[in-house]
């Protein structure tokens, strides 16, 4: 699952939009790989705190559960994260071997692989509720775009 947001901690960063958003600034275009329609489920930060919360509070000693609040394509990923930088239509497939050299090897089979999951057990036992924004519209506009205005 594929965390996004700004963190309060520590690390403030999750990895793989930063990583996105840090090639696409070295080389003013965003990229996937392959064709971009690999699917990754996504969960703000804040709502997986929530749901960090709501485990040790409310669930039995040795649960585990999945988080998500949506899902959205590496193709899509990058096209917001062009957006985000002013690339627009900037945006271009990379075959594996080049998402090697740009990526190295465990992120990019990661960012050409699916990783999809469901929250139903988290939402059922724990009545987690995600409030965050989309994923999407936070690289666009959210806690992504007041990161690049700080810097």
């Amino acid at each position: 699952c594929m965390i996004y947001g700004t963190g309060q901690g520590v690390r403030t960063e999750s990895i793989q939009i930063p990583l996105m958003v840090r090639a696409a600034q070295e080389t003013g275009i965003s990229r996937y790989i392959g064709a971009g329609e690999n699917i990754w489920s996504n969960v703000h930060i804040d709502d997986c705190a929530d749901a960090y919360l709501l485990a040790l509070e409310h669930a039995p000693a040795g649960s585990y559960f999945y988080l998500e609040s949506g899902e959205d394509t590496l193709g899509d990923i990058a096209r917001a994260v062009g957006r985000l930088l002013g690339h627009n239509e900037l945006e271009q497939s990379m075959s594996m071997a080049e998402a090697v050299r740009a990526w190295g090897p465990p992120m990019s089979l990661s960012l050409s692989s699916n990783s999809r999951l469901r929250a139903d057990k988290a939402r059922a036992m724990l009545k987690w509720n995600p409030k965050g924004p989309p994923m999407l519209d936070d690289i666009e506009n959210g806690s992504y775009r007041e990161a690049l205005e700080v810097s």
